[in-house]
Parts: structure tokens; sequence; C-alpha cells
């Protein structure tokens, strides 16, 4: 949980400081209420930067308004980048019936000879690398089969007889019923991604406030317009959403 120190209550406000006051209303609008504590400590030696206000992230001390705005603004698009871009990754390219259907397509459109040939299979090599760790090979078909291909040139060109050559379990029939198998883990990671902004958006109008939009906000938009819009074969991201966060959808909605 985040701390917010301040230098105490006066004239019947919660702090005697200005940037104490301006601290304590970002807070107010950008970070959940269960995830940020007020803490009228009035004492900025217990800040490495002695000074107030200063917020402590963990083991990390930030101190003086400007420098927890921008704290706070690099810890939210971290966290967008890094857990909205594996969704978008596993959705539009590692899948293999998404990307062969709607995402290479759509750079066809785009795109003039020869890159419509080289980009789209880069870009989906590099996503494939990005989300490599997650462990959603199920959902990439291509490579599977391909494995198998591999298994049946070898066993044609030996002399170990066909049949005595086992074949992987994880043949194309087996990975589809693996991508049934694999959606309990898609819909969590999902959520990990929208339920943060879920609640920050609450009922403001953007992420931060019901004023301008930020560069959170545009930032939050691109992700979130990728999961929601794109027409592919197995819907499981922009499903989620629909179903469990349909707040997000309606602000998507409107900002694209």
């Amino acid at each position: 949980m985040l701390q917010l120190h301040v230098w105490g209550p006066a004239f019947g406000l919660p702090s005697i400081e200005a940037q104490c006051l301006a601290a304590i209303a970002y807070l107010s609008q950008v970070v959940p209420q269960r995830e940020w504590q007020l803490v009228a400590s009035s004492d900025p030696t217990l800040s490495p930067t002695r000074e107030l206000p200063a917020l402590r992230d963990d083991s990390i001390w930030i101190g003086g308004f400007q420098n927890i705005v921008a704290h706070l603004l690099t810890s939210y698009s971290s966290f967008l980048e890094t857990h909205g871009q594996p969704l978008i990754d596993l959705n539009l390219y590692v899948s293999s019936e998404n990307y062969h259907a709607s995402t290479r397509p759509a750079y066809s459109h785009i795109l003039h000879w020869p890159n419509t040939w080289l980009l789209p299979p880069q870009r989906r090599a590099a996503a494939k690398a990005r989300t490599d760790h997650l462990n959603f090979s199920s959902l990439d078909l291509d490579t599977i089969d391909q494995d198998e291909e591999k298994k049946s040139q070898f066993a044609a060109g030996s002399e170990i007889p066909r049949r005595l050559i086992r074949s992987t379990p994880r043949t194309t029939s087996m990975a589809k019923k693996g991508q049934h198998a694999a959606r309990f883990r898609l819909d969590k990671l999902a959520e990990g991604f929208f339920e943060p902004l879920n609640q920050l958006l609450q009922d403001k109008s953007h992420l931060l406030s019901n004023g301008a939009t930020s560069s959170l906000d545009c930032l939050a938009l691109g992700y979130l317009a990728l999961a929601l819009v794109p027409d592919v074969p197995q819907p499981w991201l922009s499903q989620k959403m629909k179903e469990k966060y349909p707040t997000l959808c309606r602000r998507t909605k409107i900002e694209i």
C-alpha cells in the first residue's frame, strides 16, 4: 500500500501546507482508496528527501508534489505496457487462428510488397518472444504443425519404420483442446489488466480525472481499443472485457 506523508491538518483542511494538499487531492483522484494511506506525520525527517509531501512506495521514497506525480504516471505507464502488451500479443499474434484470419489480412491492407510478406511474420515472431515466458504455446498451432511435419520428414528419410516413431502428444487436435484449458489462465491474465483500470476509472470520465485527457488515458486507450475492437475467431479478450467491464468498454467506444 502507498503511504502519503504530509504536514498535519489545520484550518479545517487535511494539511497546513499547499503541496501536501495538492498531493492529497491528486492521490484521491488517481489511486483507488484502498490502495493508499494518508499519514499526517508532520515529520520530514522520516523521508530520505527531507521534505513533505513524501510518498512511500514499498522501499522507495519520493519527495515533493511534482516528483510524486511523475512517479505515479511512470508506474501506471509501466503497468499498461507490461500487462497490456502481452494480452495484445497473445490475442492478435500468438493465436494462430486470430493471426491468420484477422491480423495478417489487416496488415495486407496497409503494406505493399514485399513488406506484406516480410513484416507481419517478423512482428508475430517478436510477439511470440515477448510472451514465451507465459507458456501459452497451445495458442500457436502453426509451430505445433511444423513440429509434426519435421517428425514426419525425419521418419520418411530414416531407416526407422514410421510406425516405431512415436508422434508427440501435442498434435493440432490436442493443442486445440489445450486452448480451452488455457482459457482460465487467459481470463486471469485479462482480469489482471482490466480490473485495476476499472477501479481507477470508477465514475470519472477519464482515468485520472473528469478534466482533460492525459497521456495515461491515451496509452490505456491504445491497448483497450485493440482488446475490444478487432473481430477475431477466438474473441476471448473482447468477451472478457464486454462481460465483466462494461464501463471500460463504454469509455473506450466513446474515445475511439
